[in-house]
């Protein structure tokens, strides 16, 4: 989009008419969704009308082949004949020598393709002297490193360019663009170490103007829509929405041009579309306003190694937003999501968040062990909220309630007291189970009581294990026993029933539950918990 990224291009294109006589590499990398493509794209046409193009691999899993590795070389060889003609005979000569050329590895390849021909010309008294006014052709492009099917090809790729800079004496620029994979970063940082100087990085994450950015091409794409429905008001949406429609894109370009791409038609009432975007309107049946971003969390997600582990780990992250903020039973703020914090939670080793998260770098941005994980991707929560978008990537709510309870539960019944603290803490533990049990009943439908089941039954083991049994686990049990009494007994498990009756029966469940739980701290507690205020629950 014109008018957008601007200082990005300049800065690419002081990068690539440095006066560094030398291969240099620039890495620029980002989260899914941060434009990375549509930045390229655009540098290269510019490039490409000045000669300075030697050739370009647009990496993608969406078009066949495209994601294959084994196609890069080629298609660069390609492109450095067209780009520069002078090497088309070294080039047919590699090939005819070896007919078994392109079966051999990536190295082989570049080093017979790219990097001979290149030197060999450069001998040429001729081409030196274009050097010295470079009118020649210098800039090699890979996009979507990471979706290059196979992640040691993505090493193995960054590891031959390396190979180009031992070997090359000559200022080839090799302009790479991916997400902030785990191996590409080590790979990246192994070539800065041999190289010092001669590898730069761009953080598009880190964009401060990303922001300006997306208003402007929404603003744009807005009038877009005004021109095409004359009698949409001419100050419609207002500056309000756009930058309510730019909080929502956290910096992700993505998000801007999947919901104008929604919203342009000529086919239906823009402000309605934009309704449905804001959530003010349902969708109709069968139409997808965020097909693009749901193909990209979609992906992601399905791709990624311990799925399981993830969505435990981002119950934890999402409901922590609804926190207080102030510090807890875990010693730390309870709205906190540290890494430390969440494997205390989910009962997980040193370390372990960090090995389940790594393939969600393009999602999730994860510092230190006391650092909170931050979601990169504003829209991301209502992807995963919604089952219609997510499918069997959704988070349990009332699941992740539970975790969080038994991590509490756990917490208070490891401390070490001395014998005059043992009633305080078993009341401590006791409020405490009642109270994540009954917030708990907010979350879960009438037919889940399984996770109930599952909440008492282990905050009863916990206790019992602890020594903080007797009362606790009797009144624990009993609310159990009542409560499964209240569910199995409802009309409509033995008759057929509309789905009112089913919710108001939902309801009837979720406060005779939480009554009971009220009813049973009363009991424990008395006048003591009136005497305690320090203590928090």
């Amino acid at each position: 989009m014109e008018d957008t990224r601007v200082e990005l291009i300049q800065e690419l294109d002081d990068w690539e008419k440095s006066e560094i006589d030398a291969v240099t590499m620039m890495w620029m990398y980002g989260g899914a969704g941060t434009g990375k493509t549509a930045l390229l794209l655009t540098f290269a046409d510019l490039c490409k009308r000045y000669g300075r193009v030697v050739g370009a691999f647009f990496a993608s899993n969406r078009i066949a082949n495209c994601g294959d590795g084994d196609r890069i070389v080629a298609t660069l060889a390609i492109q450095l004949i067209e780009s520069l003609p002078s090497t088309k005979s070294y080039v047919y000569k590699a090939i005819r020598k070896d007919r078994h050329l392109f079966t051999k590895g990536r190295e082989v390849q570049i080093s017979k393709l790219i990097i001979e021909p290149i030197k060999k010309v450069a001998r040429f008294s001729r081409f030196l002297k274009a050097l010295r006014v470079r009118s020649y052709p210098s800039l090699i492009i890979i996009d979507g490193l990471d979706e290059v099917t196979g992640k040691d090809v993505q090493s193995d790729i960054i590891r031959i360019i390396g190979d180009a800079m031992k070997d090359i004496r000559l200022p080839l620029r090799f302009l790479v663009a991916s997400r902030p994979e785990p191996h590409i970063v080590d790979a990246v940082g192994q070539l800065q170490s041999h190289f010092p100087g001669r590898v730069s990085k761009i953080n598009l994450s880190e964009d401060a103007l990303a922001r300006r950015d997306i208003e402007v091409y929404l603003r744009k794409k807005l009038a877009e829509a005004r021109s095409m429905h004359p009698e949409v008001p001419p100050d419609w949406p207002g500056p309000e929405i756009v930058s309510q429609l730019a909080d929502k894109a956290s910096g992700h370009f993505i998000y801007a041009t999947t919901v104008m791409a929604y919203i342009i038609t000529r086919y239906c009432c823009p402000d309605e579309r934009l309704g449905i975007i804001r959530g003010l309107l349902r969708a109709p049946p069968g139409d997808a306003p965020f097909a693009q971003l749901d193909f990209l969390y979609t992906h992601i997600t399905s791709n990624a190694n311990n799925r399981h582990g993830i969505l435990k780990v981002l119950g934890q992250l999402l409901i922590a937003r609804n926190m207080l903020s102030e510090h807890d039973i875990l010693g730390s703020p309870a709205n906190s999501s540290s890494p430390k914090r969440l494997e205390a939670i989910l009962r997980l080793k040193p370390g372990d968040i960090r090995r389940i998260l790594t393939d969600m770098h393009s999602l999730l941005k994860i510092g230190s062990s006391h650092e909170d994980i931050k979601i990169l991707h504003a829209s991301f929560p209502d992807f995963l909220f919604d089952p219609l978008r997510s499918k069997d990537f959704i988070i349990n709510t009332a699941e992740a309630c539970v975790e969080l309870g038994l991590g509490y539960i756990r917490t208070i019944c490891n401390l070490s007291c001395t014998s005059e603290l043992q009633l305080q803490r078993t009341t401590l533990t006791f409020v405490l189970c009642f109270r994540i049990i009954s917030s708990v009943a907010n979350f879960v439908h009438f037919e889940e009581a399984g996770t109930f089941e599952r909440l008492v039954g282990s905050a009863v083991k916990y206790c019992t294990e602890a020594g903080l049994g007797g009362q606790l686990s009797e009144g624990l049990n009993r609310v159990l026993s009542q409560y499964e009494l209240f569910v199995y007994s409802a009309p409509w498990k033995r008759h057929p029933a509309t789905l009112t009756l089913k919710k108001i029966y939902t309801l009837l469940a979720v406060g005779f539950f939480k009554s009971l739980c009220a009813l049973q701290a009363n009991l424990l507690l008395g006048k003591w918990i009136s005497q305690s205020p320090r203590i928090r629950c």
